[in-house]
């Protein structure tokens, strides 16, 4: 308990100035639009103010030195919002026009975060009383020391998942994804798991990072989740790794064959026209799971760039009976092959059907 007393008045001491106060927050948003619909809503108190703090739309009540007269009046402000906190604020927050002078605030933001640099950076306090601060600064709302405290801690105990998860989740919440990723990375290597590997997916798709997308997809599959085939498969032909691709799921299908490591496979050389390879693939996966009108389109297609009529209509006319006739795209190629061929007896009955349908193109 003394520890804990000594912590908070040590946090209170370091990172306060004659610029700061207390102050409860109420909402923060990081919508601009959204913040900016919020203020026409009525039933805020009135000493409450709309800040623009760090990318964030933040609405804060009161301005007081004394922690204890804003704690006594939290309880008030619940009843505006059930998670309102009390937060530390620069008083010049509460100015009228919102603003300081650029030359205050830079100082104000050097001396507090030199303050804390030079301290953490050169004190190798104990886990458990650096974890301790690192909750204070997390409590209180004050994510750049939060952030500065994590770092140093990450730095002193690269291989402990504690460390490395705070990290990441203080990088997001600061607006840093592409940092995140790589704690959360850091961290999937300790010790993985099924609601990591799904963080790291969403962050790789924002930050646009397909090596590690395909990294997590590829081992969620690996971990019975052959749902994200397709997802996989979409994502080596955006990044243009079609060949590890088929490696992957040559490898998956050696070990445990499946019809949809096969198909992938054929779409993925389909995709890199490697229409020989595909073909032969193919051959095999037709006597097991039989034909499949999306890959005999495109070996229709195929065909018919490389002026093979016969071998196209082949294609086309073996899933015609099972093709649905508002597939355009089948059913205009099989037209344009029959024209080119000179068939003009197929070609007049399956006109004919099309427009008793209404689907003759225009």
């Amino acid at each position: 308990m003394r520890i804990i007393i000594f912590i908070m008045l040590f946090v209170r001491v370091l990172f306060s100035n004659e610029g700061s106060c207390y102050s409860v927050q109420l909402v923060s948003i990081s919508d601009r639009d959204v913040a900016q619909n919020s203020l026409s809503i009525d039933g805020y108190p009135q000493e409450c103010k709309w800040l623009h703090i760090n990318r964030e739309y933040m609405l804060r009540c009161q301005c007081e030195s004394d922690y204890k007269k804003v704690a006594t009046s939290l309880k008030n402000y619940k009843m505006y919002a059930s998670d309102a906190i009390v937060v530390s604020t620069y008083t010049y927050h509460f100015d009228t026009n919102q603003t300081a002078p650029e030359s205050t605030k830079i100082n104000e933001v050097k001396s507090k975060e030199s303050g804390v640099k030079k301290y953490f950076l050169t004190t190798n306090m104990s886990p458990d009383i650096l974890k301790l601060t690192l909750d204070i600064m997390l409590y209180s709302g004050d994510l750049k020391n939060a952030y500065l405290i994590a770092k140093r801690g990450v730095e002193r105990f690269p291989n402990e998942l504690y460390w490395n998860n705070k990290m990441a989740q203080i990088a997001l919440w600061s607006n840093r994804p592409s940092e995140a990723l790589d704690y959360y990375v850091q961290a999937y290597q300790l010790r993985s798991s099924k609601e990591l590997r799904q963080k790291i997916q969403m962050l790789a798709s924002q930050t646009q990072n397909q090596d590690i997308g395909i990294k997590m997809l590829e081992d969620s599959i690996r971990a019975g989740e052959e749902s994200n085939t397709t997802k996989l498969a979409e994502l080596y032909k955006l990044s243009g790794r079609i060949e590890d691709g088929v490696h992957f799921f040559d490898s998956l299908n050696a070990k445990h064959p499946c019809v949809d490591f096969q198909a992938t496979i054929i779409d993925l050389l389909l995709a890199n026209q490697e229409y020989e390879k595909a073909q032969e693939r193919y051959d095999v996966f037709i006597p097991q799971y039989g034909t499949r009108e999306v890959y005999d389109l495109q070996f229709a297609k195929a065909a018919f760039l490389q002026k093979n009529l016969p071998k196209a209509l082949m294609y086309l006319r073996r899933n015609a009976s099972t093709v649905a006739q508002s597939n355009e795209e089948y059913w205009n190629l099989y037209i344009d092959i029959l024209w080119l061929s000179r068939d003009f007896d197929e070609l007049y009955d399956l006109l004919l059907k099309r427009w008793k349908l209404g689907l003759l193109r225009p």
